[in-house]
């Protein structure tokens, strides 16, 4: 047992090393440079900084591989495959898979806060007011009089989903229904194996909302900065004094606790040797 108490001492001091050295490469927001105004300054070029504002959309999401466009700078499009399973002769759905004809995959605009235009990877890493899936009434109908020429609209799981089976009471019957297809709707609809039901979810972007965002300025570009500890964004006006109060991302007490640990593990060690002498 003595061993196991050294063991434990020497991996703790070495985990506190290796947070040491990771601490070095993490940025918080009070590493950031405020921002006043949205102004880009050139001496902040390369600098993690924090800009306030009112988000402004220049250019809306749009699914391209589907041929249509929305009307918020961030849609995320979620796929489901419809599958046929010859040895069990039954049907299901899955979650469509990375390699598939359509993933569920972020879908952004162009968008600005101040002079500063965010970055693809930014915007969907935004805590945003309020995400919703779309209803008939957020596409434009140039977007649906062209999903429905290309496959249907429908209602499923409770949300307005499009299917690439063309007839919409086909479509509606093999994914609500498909507990009760079996190996002779294969034979008459193989067609219906590997379609795809698709919703989307869109960020309601409002006139008065107010964000802070932080991110590494490079040109007037606000790039995601994936060193950046906790949250990219705040969902109000953060102030410059907020900005520089920001807490660190590892403060010292964690360090000493884990100090504490070691010093405690050898102390059991100690003792664990002078009682194996006592017992000899």
């Amino acid at each position: 047992m003595t061993i196991v108490w050294f063991v434990l001492a020497a991996l703790m001091a070495a985990s506190l090393f290796v947070t040491a050295d990771e601490d070095a490469s993490v940025l918080t927001w009070a590493d950031a440079v405020f921002i006043e105004d949205g102004k880009v300054l050139p001496e902040n070029a390369g600098k993690l900084v924090a800009v306030s504002g009112t988000p402004v959309m220049v250019e809306p999401a749009a699914d391209e591989q589907l041929g249509i466009a929305f009307t918020s700078p961030r849609v995320h499009r979620f796929s489901y495959v419809l599958k046929y399973h010859p040895h069990l002769k039954t049907w299901d759905y899955e979650y469509a898979s990375s390699d598939d004809a359509i993933t569920s995959t972020p879908l952004t605009g162009r968008m600005y806060i101040g002079e500063y235009e965010l970055d693809p990877e930014l915007i969907n890493e935004l805590d945003v007011y309020t995400n919703k899936d779309m209803g008939k009434e957020e596409f434009t109908e140039e977007s649906l009089a062209h999903l429905q020429d290309i496959g249907s609209l429908l209602k499923w799981g409770g949300r307005y989903c499009f299917s690439e089976i063309e007839d919409k009471y086909d479509a509606s019957f093999a994914w609500d229904k498909m507990e009760s297809l079996d190996e002779l709707d294969y034979v008459f609809h193989p067609e219906w194996d590997n379609t795809h039901m698709i919703y989307w979810s869109q960020w309601v972007l409002r006139p008065d909302d107010k964000i802070t965002v932080a991110g590494i300025q490079k040109g007037n570009t606000l790039q995601y900065c994936e060193d950046l500890s906790g949250s990219v964004s705040k969902k109000r006006i953060v102030t410059a004094d907020e900005v520089a109060d920001g807490e660190p991302a590892n403060p010292i007490p964690t360090k000493i606790i884990g100090l504490l640990f070691a010093a405690l593990f050898v102390f059991l060690g100690v003792r664990s040797m002078r009682k194996k002498k006592k017992e000899y």
